[in-house]
């Protein structure tokens, strides 16, 4: 009998893509949404997790709205960080394998070399400490806990940046996008099965760095995207203070993944590959 995994978060952006590769690979799958499991009420968790078949949990769960969150701050740390601590805690309880996300908004961006997983962290907006508070939170209760920090996502299965370019340039709408923060733009697709991956394989928990291979500033990836739809338009490169947002962006935060990538799995491929086989692929939806 294969293998089961609970895929929390199981149909957004980057669930959704977690649950298919999990399908394609053999094993079964668990995918509540909100309706069936509130991950920030104990009372939904507790139940699900006593009759789970569950082996393998991925919790793609995440309050993502990164200027929102600015406001919205208890609702920010009630996911990133309550919720992942609970999950954590029955993970234990169970004895189960658990791969949480994370993000690259841990670091301040005051750097010109990819972070580290053992880097100082120092986030800058609400989000990214309500995602390093869920990164402590995990590790001390349960330091088996995989996590991965990832950045700059972007796939077919909900709202990304490289949709809203794309979209935009169609309607003839002016373009401007910031090109003096740098990242690494990674493909949901990708970062799906370097998940399965590591949950399939024998990996000592800890944290972990898994990206698109490569850098790009925000303006690269738009003209990127523009380029490989054959979609004419100008993009207008701008500095950070010409766009202002409730929260602050980190202004590098390339990720080294180089401890992925000793691990022997498939490597990330590059972000330029990744952005081109997502464009084909929105092209067939």
């Amino acid at each position: 009998m294969s293998e089961t995994a609970l895929v929390l978060g199981a149909h957004g952006l980057l669930g959704t893509e977690v649950r298919k590769q999990f399908e394609a690979c053999g094993f079964g799958v668990e995918a509540p949404d909100k309706r069936e499991v509130d991950v920030t009420n104990d009372l939904d968790l507790h139940p699900y997790f006593l009759h789970t078949q569950a082996s393998i949990v991925v919790n793609c769960a995440a309050y993502t709205k990164v200027d929102a969150a600015e406001t919205e701050r208890d609702a920010a740390f009630a996911l990133n960080a309550g919720a992942a601590f609970n999950i954590a805690r029955y993970c234990t309880w169970r004895g189960m394998k658990l791969i949480h996300l994370s993000t690259d908004f841990v670091f301040d961006g005051e750097t010109d070399q990819p972070y580290r997983e053992n880097d100082p962290t120092h986030p800058i907006s609400v989000y990214g400490e309500s995602k390093l508070h869920g990164e402590t939170l995990v590790m001390d209760k349960f330091p088996k806990a995989i996590i991965v920090r990832t950045s700059w996502l972007f796939g077919t299965s909900g709202n990304c940046f490289p949709k809203t370019v794309m979209r935009a340039a169609k309607q003839g709408k002016p373009l401007h996008v910031v090109n003096d923060q740098i990242g690494s733009p990674t493909y949901a697709k990708d970062l799906a099965a370097a998940i399965v991956s590591l949950a399939s394989a024998s990996v000592e928990g800890g944290m972990y760095h898994v990206a698109n291979a490569g850098r790009a500033s925000w303006h690269d990836l738009a003209v990127e995207c523009l380029n490989q739809a054959g979609i004419r338009a100008e993009v207008v490169p701008i500095a950070t203070h010409e766009w202002p947002a409730a929260a602050r962006r980190p202004r590098f935060s390339v990720l080294d993944c180089s401890k992925y990538a000793s691990l022997g799995l498939k490597p990330m491929p590059d972000w330029r590959d990744a952005v081109a086989r997502f464009v084909n692929e929105e092209a067939d939806l």
